[in-house]
This record gives C-alpha cells, structure tokens and sequence, in this order.
C-alpha cells in the first residue's frame, strides 16, 4: 500500500512511502525536488484526462521546472519503520528537517491508526 508518492502533490513530495510488508514500511527521501508544482490529473472526464495530462507533460517538459538538489542531511536515504505511529513520527521528523511531507500522508496515517484500534 502506498501512502504517498514523489509525484504526489504536483510533484512536491520529498518522500515515498509505502508499505513493504505486514506493519513494515519504506521511506525513501528524494534527492532533489522540482522548484514548482506540477499539474495534478484530472480523470472526471476523458476530455479533462485528455487536457490535463497534456498540460501536465508541458510541465513536467519545463526546462525551468526541473528538479534541483534539496540539500538537506537526509537526501537519497532509506528508512524502514515499524508501525504507523513510527512511521508518522519518522515523517514527522522528516518534515522538521525542511523535508516535504504532503499532508495527505498524515491524514491517511491518522486515519489507519484509527482503524486499527477499533478493530483492538
């Protein structure tokens, strides 16, 4: 399962994260970002698909917008976390680092941990 992508948020996730095995999950911390955020795509209709997956090639294709260094002390790491609320904390930790940790990540883990202990 996934929980964000570097692609996610228009491109302006530092972190991919999903998870690797039961209770297991995998950072892996990008080594550069791009300066801009990148059009999301839209699949309501297949002429919107159409017209934001074209806009989108457009910027991914911006000579202007190409990913540059991040410079933080955690570039192109690795994590491998035990637990959501490890895994939180750990993004958590990210984030104070500068690191871009979209938001959506934390809503899905908080939501997951949630479940998890209804089911206790």
């Amino acid at each position: 399962m996934s929980i964000c992508r570097f692609s996610s948020d228009g491109f302006q996730s530092d972190v991919d994260v999903y998870e690797s095995a039961r209770d297991t999950f995998k950072i892996h911390v990008a080594r550069a970002r791009r300066p801009r955020r990148v059009c999301d795509v839209d699949f309501s209709s297949p002429e919107s698909h159409e017209r934001t997956l074209g806009q989108r090639i457009k910027e991914l294709a911006d000579k202007t917008n190409q990913p540059e260094p991040i410079g933080g002390q955690c570039d192109g790491a690795c994590f491998v976390v035990d637990g959501l609320e490890e895994l939180r904390n750990h993004l958590i930790y990210l984030r104070s680092k500068g690191y871009k940790v979209p938001q959506s990540a934390f809503n899905s883990i908080t939501i997951d941990i949630r479940d998890q202990n209804s089911v206790k």
